[in-house]
C-alpha cells in the first residue's frame, strides 16, 4: 500500500481478531468450494452401445467397486475361510456323570434287595427308572446287568474309561464343523486363559466317537446286537461334549474377515483414458463411468474435499503468519487481506473455469492455468515478497486441481515467480505484454526441461510448451484488464498508475498549468525536490514526486489568492481581513481533496493533499490579526490547517520540500552556504511545531533529507539572476510563508 499503517500489537481476541478470522474463512471456504470437483467432470450421458462423440479422461483417481454378485462371491470365500472359535467346558459333562452314579447305585441297590430285582420285576423297576431319570430300559437288559457282574462293573466304570477322550475334547458332531475347521482345526480356548490354541480335525473326537469307545467296551459282554445297541445307546445319553462353539468369539472373526473384503474392484488411475472417441461404450467401460459419476456423491468425495479445506487453511495459516513476522502493515489492513483473498480466489477460479471446460478435451490442463495472474497482481499492488509467497499458496492451490502431479507444480512455480521477478519493475501498462512474453519463456524453458527428465516424445513436448505460452498469455492479459479495478477498488497506487499520474497532460494537471501557472511549476520544482529526498532515505521516490505535482491543485478554485500566480499584481488579500484571508488561504486544501475526488485520483495521492501543510500556523495573518486585536481574544487555532498532520515519509517530504521550495523563490544570495541555512531554518522550523509528529522520519532522515533539498535546490537555484537587495536565508523563511506556502 501507499500509505504506510501504523502498526497496532495483534491479539488473539477482540474485535480485530474475530473480522480477521471471518475473512479468513471465508477464503478458505470459497477456494475449497472452487477446488470441488464440477460435476461436468464426473457425468456423462452415455449408455453400453452409444458411440463416444469424445475422449473421457478420467479427473481423479478413483475407485471402481464390485458388484453384489463379486462382492457376495468373495464374502463368502472369506467366511468359509474363517476357522471357528471353540471353549473347552467339563461342566455338563460332570453333571450328567453324577446322575448317571445315581443311577447305577439305583440299579446296583434294587439288585442287591433281598430277592433281587425279580422278586419286585424288572417291569417295575424299569418303569421306576424312566420316571426318575427319564430313560428307557428294557427288562431284557435289566435282567441281563442283574446277571452279569462283569457287564454291570463295565458299565458302572465307563466314565473312567471314556475319561482320556473327554479331557482330550469332544465335539457333538465333526460333521457340522466347517471346510475351514476341517482342514485347518478349530480355535479351542480353555477356562481360565484368553488365548486360542488350535486344534487339528485329527485330535478332534465328537459324540460318534464315543458311542464307537462305548461299543467296544460293552459289546463283548452282550449276548445279541439289539442289547448292545440299546445299552450304548443309554450310556451315550449320559454323554455331553467338551467343546462348545463360541458364538461371539466366532462372529466377531466373520466380521473381521468380512470388513477384510476389498469393496474395490480396480481403480481408474488419474489421466486414464476411460473412452475413447468415435469407440462404442462397452460394458467395462460403462461400468467406469458409472463409478466415476457415483464417487462425485459419495462419502469419499466429502473426505477429498475437507482434505483440500484443510491443505488451503494450513498454506494460509502459513502465508499469514509470514504477513504478520515480515510484512506487520499489510498483516494489520484488512484491505489487504481481502485483496490477497480475491487475488487466490480469482487465480483459482478462472483455473477451475479451465479445467471444466477444456480437461476432457486436453488432460494436459495444468500447463494452461495462470498462476502468473497472481503474481503479477499481488507483485504490483503489493510488494515482491508478498507476492512471492502468494505464488507458492498458488502453486499449492492450483495443484489440487491437478491432482499434485509434480511437473505442473514446477510449471506454476516457474510462471508465477517468473511474473513476479518481471512485474517488480512495471512502469508501464503496455510493458505487461513484454511480461507475458518473458512468463512464457520461462515455462518453456522448464516445460522442456520436464519433458527431457521424464523422456517425453517431441511432439507431447511442443504441445505443452503450446499450453504454455498461452497460459502465460491468459494470466498476463487478465491481470493488465483486472490491475485498474483492484487501484480503483482497494485505493493503492501501484508504480504504473503513478507513472500515468505523472503525465503532465493529465485534466487537472493541464487545467492547473493552464490557470494557475505559478502554482503549477512550483509544484513541479517540490516534485523535483520531494523525489530526490524520498530517494536518499529509501522511501518511495515516484510516489512522493508524484504526490507534490497535485498537493496545491485545490488552489484552482481560487488561483488570484495565491501570489506565485500574479506577482506583479497587488495582492487580493489587501481589501480582506487576516480571518477572512485565513479562510480563503485554508480553504484550498479542502477544495483540493474534494476536486481529487472528482477526478478519481487514489487515495495515496489524496494523502498528500490533505497533509501537506498538517496543522501549521499561517504565521503572516496571525501576526496581521495579533496587531489588530485590542481585546486579547485571538485564538491560535483558528490561523491553523486543519490537518492532520503527515503519517507517512512521503506527506512528510513533499511538505518539506513545499516550504523549502516557496522561501527559496524569495532568496537573493543563492549560494551553498545560505541555501543551507534556509533548508535548515525551514526543516527545523517544522520540526519544533510538531508537524513531523506522526510519521516515521528519524533525526538522521531529517538530516539526509535536508542535504538532498540543499544540493538540489542549488542545482535549481544556479541560474538565477542576483537581486540587488539581498534577502537573508531567515527573511526567505517568512517571506515565503506569505508569498509561497501561504500565499498572501
Amino acid at each position: 500500500m501507499s500509505r504506510e499503517n501504523k502498526i497496532q500489537p495483534f491479539r488473539l481476541s477482540g474485535p480485530d481478531f474475530f473480522k480477521r478470522f471471518l475473512v479468513g474463512a471465508g477464503i478458505i471456504t470459497v477456494l475449497a468450494v472452487l477446488t470441488f470437483p464440477s460435476k461436468t467432470l464426473y457425468s456423462f450421458d452415455l449408455q453400453v452401445g452409444d458411440v463416444a462423440s469424445e475422449d473421457v479422461i478420467s479427473p481423479i483417481k478413483y475407485p471402481v467397486l464390485k458388484t453384489p454378485g463379486e462382492l457376495e462371491k468373495e464374502l463368502a470365500r472369506k467366511r468359509a475361510s474363517v476357522r471357528s472359535a471353540y471353549v473347552y467346558s467339563e461342566d455338563e459333562l460332570q453333571g450328567s456323570w453324577r446322575e448317571f452314579a445315581n443311577l447305577m447305585d439305583d440299579l446296583e441297590q434294587a439288585f442287591e434287595e433281598p430277592g433281587g430285582a425279580e422278586a419286585q420285576g424288572y417291569k417295575d423297576l424299569a418303569t421306576s427308572l424312566e420316571g426318575r431319570y427319564r430313560l428307557t430300559i428294557s427288562t431284557e437288559l435289566l435282567r441281563r446287568l442283574d446277571r452279569s457282574d462283569e457287564l454291570f462293573d463295565e458299565l458302572a466304570n465307563l466314565p473312567y474309561s471314556l475319561q482320556d477322550t473327554f479331557k482330550g475334547g469332544v465335539i457333538e458332531d465333526r460333521k457340522r464343523l466347517s471346510e475351514a475347521d476341517i482342514a485347518n482345526g478349530i480355535l479351542l480356548r480353555y477356562p481360565g486363559d484368553e488365548l486360542f490354541y488350535g486344534l487339528n480335525y485329527s485330535q478332534i473326537a465328537d459324540l460318534e466317537t464315543v458311542r464307537g469307545e462305548i461299543t467296544d467296551l460293552l459289546e463283548p459282554r452282550l449276548a445279541t446286537p439289539a442289547l448292545t445297541e440299546e445299552l450304548v445307546t443309554l450310556a451315550l445319553g449320559f454323554c455331553r461334549p467338551t467343546i462348545y462353539l463360541d458364538e461371539k468369539a466366532t462372529r466377531e472373526r466373520l466380521e473381521a474377515a468380512e470388513a477384510s473384503v476389498d469393496r474395490v474392484a480396480f481403480w481408474v488411475s488419474e489421466n486414464e483414458r476411460i473412452a475413447t472417441d468415435h469407440e462404442v461404450v462397452t460394458p467395462e467401460v460403462y461400468r467406469k463411468l458409472e463409478a466415476l459419476e457415483a464417487f462425485r456423491t459419495s462419502q469419499g468425495i466429502v473426505y477429498v474435499t475437507l482434505g483440500r479445506a484443510a491443505i488451503i487453511a494450513v498454506f494460509l495459516f502459513i502465508f499469514g503468519f509470514f504477513l504478520y513476522k515480515y510484512r506487520r502493515e499489510t498483516f494489520s489492513d484488512m484491505r489487504s487481506w481481502i485483496l490477497i483473498g480475491l487475488v487466490l480466489i480469482l487465480t483459482v477460479g478462472l483455473s477451475q473455469a479451465l479445467v471444466t471446460a477444456f480437461f476432457q478435451r486436453v488432460p494436459q490442463i495444468g500447463y494452461l492455468l495462470p498462476a502468473a495472474l497472481a503474481g503479477v497482481l499481488l507483485a504490483t499492488l503489493l510488494d515482491v515478497s508478498i507476492a512471492v509467497v502468494g505464488v507458492l499458496v498458488v502453486s499449492v492451490l492450483l495443484g489440487l486441481l491437478t491432482g499434485f502431479e509434480v511437473r505442473y507444480l514446477f510449471v506454476f512455480l516457474t510462471g508465477g515467480l517468473a511474473a513476479v521477478i518481471s512485474a517488480s519493475t512495471l512502469r508501464h501498462r503496455s510493458s505487461l505484454y513484454w511480461i507475458s512474453l518473458k512468463v512464457a519463456g520461462a515455462k518453456l524453458l522448464i516445460i522442456a526441461a520436464i519433458g527431457l527428465s521424464v523422456s517425453d516424445t517431441w511432439t507431447a513436448t511442443l504441445s505443452n510448451a503450446v499450453l504454455g505460452t498461452v497460459g502465460a498469455i491468459i494470466g498476463v492479459f487478465l491481470a493488465s484488464l483486472v490491475l485498474p479495478l483492484f487501484e480503483n477498488l482497494f485505493h493503492v497506487t501501484t508504480p504504473v498508475k503513478l507513472l500515468e499520474l505523472s503525465d503532465l497532460n493529465q485534466p487537472v494537471l493541464a487545467r492547473l498549468k493552464q490557470e494557475a501557472p505559478g502554482t503549477f511549476y512550483h509544484s513541479l520544482n517540490v516534485g523535483i525536490l520531494a523525489e530526490a529526498a524520498a530517494g536518499a532515505v529509501g522511501a518511495n521516490a515516484l510516489l512522493a514526486r508524484v504526490g507534490a505535482y497535485y498537493h496545491d491543485i485545490g488552489k484552482l478554485t481560487k488561483p488570484e489568492y495565491f501570489s506565485e500566480n500574479n506577482p506583479e499584481q497587488a495582492s487580493k488579500h489587501e481589501n480582506l481581513s487576516p480571518s477572512m484571508s485565513t479562510l480563503v488561504i485554508k480553504s484550498h486544501v479542502k477544495e483540493g481533496i474534494e476536486l481529487a475526488k472528482r477526478h478519481r485520483l487514489p487515495r495515496g495521492i489524496v494523502d498528500f493533499i490533505a497533509e501537506h501543510h498538517g496543522t501549521g500556523l499561517i504565521s503572516f495573518f496571525y501576526q496581521q490579526a495579533l496587531r489588530l486585536d485590542e481585546h486579547k481574544s485571538l485564538d491560535k487555532d483558528d490561523f491553523r490547517y486543519p490537518g492532520p498532520l503527515t503519517q507517512s515519509k512521503e506527506t512528510a517530504i513533499v511538505m518539506l520540500a513545499d516550504a523549502v521550495e516557496s522561501a527559496s523563490r524569495t532568496l537573493s544570495n543563492t549560494s551553498v552556504s545560505a541555501i543551507r541555512l534556509l533548508v535548515r531554518n525551514v526543516v527545523n522550523s517544522r520540526f519544533m511545531d510538531g508537524q513531523l509528529a506522526e510519521c516515521d522520519l528519524t533525526l538522521a532522515d531529517l538530516s539526509t533529507i535536508s542535504d538532498s533539498f540543499a544540493s538540489t535546490l542549488t542545482g535549481i537555484l544556479h541560474s538565477r539572476v542576483e537581486y540587488p537587495e539581498e534577502i537573508s536565508a531567515k527573511d526567505a523563511v517568512e517571506t515565503g510563508e506569505e508569498n509561497g506556502e501561504e500565499g498572501a
